[in-house]
C-alpha cells in the first residue's frame, strides 16, 4: 500500500510540474526536443542494456528490466505515467520521483541526456 502511495505522490508531483511548465496532457503535450542518434549514445554510455533489453544498442540483452522493444507503443511508463515525451524524459531524469523504492535507480542523467534517450526509445515502434 505504500508503494501505491509513493506512486500517486510521484505521477502527483510529475502532473503538477507539467502543469506549471503549460503541458495540458499527453494527447496536447509539445513533444520533447531530443535528438534520438543521441540518445542513442547516451543508453549505450549508460549502460542501460545492462538491464533492458533494446532493439538498435549492442549488447543491450539485459533481463533485470523490462524489454524496451516496441516502447513507442506502450501505453504507459512504469505503471504510473502516460507514455508522453515529456514524461519519459522526466521519468529518466528522475525515475525514484515517480515509482520510489522501485528497481529503476536514478542514473544521473542531464535534461539534455533524458530528452535525447527519450527520443531514442521513442523511435522503437
Amino acid at each position: 500500500m505504500e508503494k501505491l502511495a509513493d506512486t500517486v505522490r510521484g505521477a502527483c508531483f510529475l502532473s503538477i510540474l507539467a502543469l506549471l511548465t503549460g503541458c495540458r496532457g499527453a494527447s496536447d503535450a509539445q513533444p520533447v526536443k531530443g535528438d534520438p542518434a543521441a540518445g542513442k549514445i547516451v543508453i549505450t554510455r549508460q549502460a542501460c542494456g545492462s538491464c533492458h533489453t533494446i532493439p538498435g544498442i549492442e549488447l543491450a540483452d539485459g533481463l533485470v528490466g523490462p524489454p524496451l522493444i516496441h516502447f513507442a507503443s506502450r501505453q504507459m511508463i512504469a505503471g504510473a505515467l502516460p507514455n508522453s515525451p515529456s514524461n519519459l524524459a522526466a521519468f529518466l531524469r528522475s525515475p525514484q520521483s515517480v515509482v520510489k523504492g522501485g528497481a529503476m535507480p536514478d542514473m544521473g542523467l542531464t535534461s539534455r541526456q533524458a530528452r535525447d534517450a527519450a527520443a531514442y526509445l521513442l523511435t522503437l515502434k
